[in-house]
């Protein structure tokens, strides 16, 4: 009976092992089929996302002036006459003499830049001498300067806006 009993122990043994093992394999088929389902959403989102992307990228082009090869378009542009202005500091023995492109939204704004030329050019005057030559040979000084003269001449506009400034001469001395 001893060994009756040991050999039926041994087997409830063998049988609670083998119902371990097959939990256990099951636990690991379920968690495998959770990992692939994880994936597998993880995949078609990043697919879905990655469908989007191109088109997002896209709109941006055209609005940063790109054509459809990502080749860069520019506006209209429109050259300015050449300014020359004493600067700020130094008892205004520096001056600075620059020579910008203005990029347009499009061919109208062309008309309403000639016809407020007197006040835009006004506008550009009364930025320029504020700056002292330190602040123009940084680099954030310049992009400083860009973005209060394209703040100051879109703020009349009414046709379209400045897209950007292109300065074509910058000398200090």
């Amino acid at each position: 009976q001893g060994g009756d009993l040991e050999s039926v122990h041994g087997a409830r043994h063998a049988v609670r092992v083998g119902v371990d093992v097959e939990i256990h394999s099951t636990s690991e088929k379920i968690s495998s089929s959770r990992r692939f389902h994880h994936s597998l959403s993880f995949m078609i989102f990043m697919m879905s996302r990655m469908s989007t992307y191109g088109e997002d990228e896209k709109k941006k082009d055209k609005k940063a002036g790109n054509d459809e090869k990502g080749s860069f378009v520019p506006g209209f542009m429109y050259p300015m006459e050449t300014f020359i202005v004493n600067l700020s500091g130094d008892n205004a023995k520096r001056y600075l003499r620059v020579t910008m492109q203005m990029e347009l939204s499009d061919e109208k704004v062309k008309q309403e830049m000639e016809q407020r030329m007197p006040m835009v050019r006004d506008m550009i005057l009364t930025i320029l001498p504020t700056k002292t030559a330190a602040e123009l040979l940084e680099t954030e000084g310049k992009s400083t300067m860009r973005d209060m003269i394209l703040n100051r001449v879109n703020g009349v506009l009414t046709t379209g806006t400045v897209k950007n400034l292109y300065f074509t001469e910058f000398v200090i001395q």
